[in-house]
């Protein structure tokens, strides 16, 4: 079954899809232009990692569900930044991110999963509660091979809040633990808090859990 495409105006980009995880199985490539016109398909089944090229300020979302009700199903959010990306491999090529697992979370420059630090990607209710290069929402179903829509617009850079690749794992891995196992969160809190290098980070950190969980606490 063809994936639905939903694109803003003068979109640019290019999806790798491969139909297993950490970029194996049948490959295929995906190409949109600014006027709107695309070249090559993708197929439901054959999208479970990926890699996506493309300029700064695009927005991909992956979506199981089609129509305007996609926002109640499992979705994806990646956003090109700059500060996480993987060089352009050439001149007059595009910077992109891989994906070696479309239901996890891994850095963009990775080349395939990391079996020993299993995480989703960030949770938030509505894509604009995201942060980062990568967040969304997880429902009943999973993303591979089970993405029925992609929808490509673009962001405004100046509205993305800079977060290290470190502070976006630590961000995951306390979704994860908020969810799964509260009792562990204060201790694991503390040393991500540790393993972060900057003051920044930190601060960057500390605001993102008290404007989500504080007033738990």
């Amino acid at each position: 079954m063809p994936i639905k495409l939903k694109l803003a105006q003068y979109t640019r980009c290019d999806i790798v899809a491969y139909s297993g995880r950490n970029f194996s199985g049948k490959k295929s490539i995906l190409r949109i232009f600014p006027a709107g016109n695309t070249q090559g398909k993708l197929q439901v089944e054959d999208l479970a990692s990926m890699i996506i090229r493309s300029p700064y300020g695009m927005r991909l979302i992956l979506c199981t569900n089609t129509g305007n009700d996609w926002i109640h199903g499992t979705w994806r959010c990646i956003n090109m930044l700059e500060e996480h990306s993987i060089p352009p491999p050439e001149k007059n090529t595009y910077p992109g991110v891989r994906i070696p697992d479309l239901d996890l979370f891994d850095a963009p420059e990775s080349t395939r999963a990391d079996e020993e630090l299993i995480s989703s990607y960030p949770i938030v209710s509505a894509v604009q509660d995201g942060s980062g290069w990568t967040f969304g929402k997880i429902a009943q179903s999973k993303l591979k091979n089970n993405v029925h829509l992609i929808i490509v617009e673009k962001i405004d850079l100046s509205d993305q809040p800079p977060a290290s690749n470190e502070e976006s794992m630590a961000r995951a891995i306390l979704e994860h633990l908020h969810q799964d196992h509260p009792d562990a969160f204060p201790s694991v809190r503390e040393l991500l808090f540790q393993n972060l290098r900057s003051a920044s980070e930190k601060d960057s950190l500390q605001n993102w859990i008290e404007s989500r969980w504080d007033d738990e606490r």
